[in-house]
């Protein structure tokens, strides 16, 4: 039997782009169940009003404003669907209130686990300014806009909390 495995990622916000963020803005507990699904939650703060996109990325660094993070996590070694795999690291968004405050509640079941070759332990979450399908849905949309939709605004690196039998 697998033994739920606990994690948590103290979140900061970029405010130098060339820096790592040092300005906390909460923290994100990752649990991984027996069934192997994994639950991301926690409140972060001080966001920008709307939707953020959120992904796990490969490396453990949040230098360069969270660019020296890496592109966005695919795990690699596992035979999955192309389709799945591009989505690896994909958690989809979040949405930050009036007040900035974004509520964190995600449920990931697949090839992502604590265990290699996702070995999540090894990696970072990275917050977006906003979520990069949402360019899709602009009729005519440049594609000048992208580096916009891939802005990083804030991370943290996954750090084992605990493990219970």
């Amino acid at each position: 039997m697998m033994a739920t495995v606990r994690a948590k990622s103290k979140i900061y916000l970029v405010t130098d782009p060339t820096k790592a963020p040092t300005k906390y803005i909460g923290t994100l507990r990752l649990i991984q169940f027996n069934s192997g699904k994994i639950r991301i939650n926690g409140n972060l703060f001080k966001l920008r009003r709307g939707y953020h996109g959120i992904h796990f990325h490969p490396n453990p660094d949040l230098g360069d404003g969270c660019k020296a993070a890496g592109r966005k996590l695919i795990v690699q070694n596992i035979t999955v669907p192309e389709s799945e795999a591009k989505n690896d690291g994909d958690l989809g968004s979040i949405y930050a209130n009036k007040h900035g405050l974004a509520r964190v509640n995600i449920y990931r079941k697949g090839v992502l686990s604590f265990d290699p070759p996702a070995d999540l332990f090894r990696r970072s979450i990275v917050i977006h300014a906003t979520v990069e399908e949402d360019l899709e849905k602009v009729p005519n949309a440049d594609p000048n806009l992208l580096p916009l939709f891939r802005t990083r605004i804030a991370c943290g690196l996954i750090a084992p909390r605990n493990v219970k039998g």
